[in-house]
């Protein structure tokens, strides 16, 4: 039997609203997983699992000691159920490309290089489609961080370090915050590289976007 999906959708919303807003993740992962159990099996609708499952991995996420493995099975659920959905990549590519980022990230999934490399390539070419018509900081964070993905796989240093530099030279707390994530990775991949990037950022301009 199916349950009313504006009803998940509602306490979603509400979860949402009531714990995440006000950082309590973790008070939000456990509400958000017992709708889990309770409904998403009985859902129909994609939309309504994707709101759902989505928010239930960014709650995940947002632990401070993350269970990779939680993270692995939700992930691999909401991309069986995404392509499993007629037309739904095509149709609601920004959900799918936010899912392919969990889905990549996810140390518990082993991906061939190749495959890695297509859903990043995937994920950019959304979000640089996307910024042409739609020049806000969020597409334009996700569409750099996509980039910084795929030169970090590939290892172009080149690539990795003009990436830095431009989102280094955005006035905006969100690209100070990619920044530092950014940041961390490059002194996971090279300290090199690393002393580099902080040189770039010590001698670049910083403007609005």
């Amino acid at each position: 039997m199916g349950v009313r999906e504006d009803i998940v959708e509602e306490e979603v919303h509400k979860i949402c609203r009531d714990c995440f807003s006000n950082g309590k993740f973790s008070e939000g992962r456990v509400k958000l997983y017992k709708l889990y159990l309770r409904d998403y099996d009985k859902l129909n609708n994609m939309g309504t699992k994707y709101n759902l499952l989505y928010r239930l991995l960014y709650a995940e996420q947002m632990e401070k000691v993350k269970n990779p493995s939680a993270i692995s099975k939700f992930v691999q659920q909401l991309k069986n159920d995404m392509d499993n959905t007629l037309n739904y990549k095509d149709n609601f590519t920004g959900n799918y490309c936010n899912m392919l980022s969990f889905y990549c990230d996810c140390e518990e999934i082993i991906l061939e290089k190749g495959e890695r490399l297509k859903y990043y390539n995937f994920i950019y070419e959304y979000y640089k489609d996307s910024y042409k018509f739609n020049s806000s900081i969020d597409t334009y964070i996700r569409m750099m961080i996509s980039k910084f993905n795929i030169g970090r796989f590939q290892s172009n240093f080149p690539l990795v370090l003009e990436i830095i530099k431009d989102v280094h030279n955005v006035e905006d707390p969100k690209a100070k915050s990619t920044i530092t994530q950014m940041l961390c990775d490059v002194k996971n991949m090279d300290k090199q590289l690393y002393i580099q990037a902080l040189l770039i950022m010590n001698t670049s301009n910083v403007v609005g976007l």
